[in-house]
């Protein structure tokens, strides 16, 4: 998906990666992990976590915030 080496999912609701995802690049993971480990992150829903996070962590990184959650 998109030449990404590696992407990250964050969806506290499933346990498995949905169908149409790259299974070899794709891994759910928790939000700190991925957010350390992430240089372009994509905000697609607004769960709670995401609203209630620490905005900090996202210092230095690339954002897409398709919610207006983060601005």
């Amino acid at each position: 998906m998109m030449g990404f080496a590696k992407q990250f999912l964050v969806e506290p609701n499933t346990h498995e990666i949905p169908l149409g995802f790259d299974r070899r690049r794709t891994l759910l993971a928790d939000l700190e992990y991925s957010l350390s480990a992430s240089d372009v992150v994509v905000l697609l829903v607004d769960h709670t976590p995401f609203k209630s996070m620490d905005l900090g962590l996202l210092s230095g990184k690339q954002l897409v915030d398709t919610r207006g959650t983060w601005t």
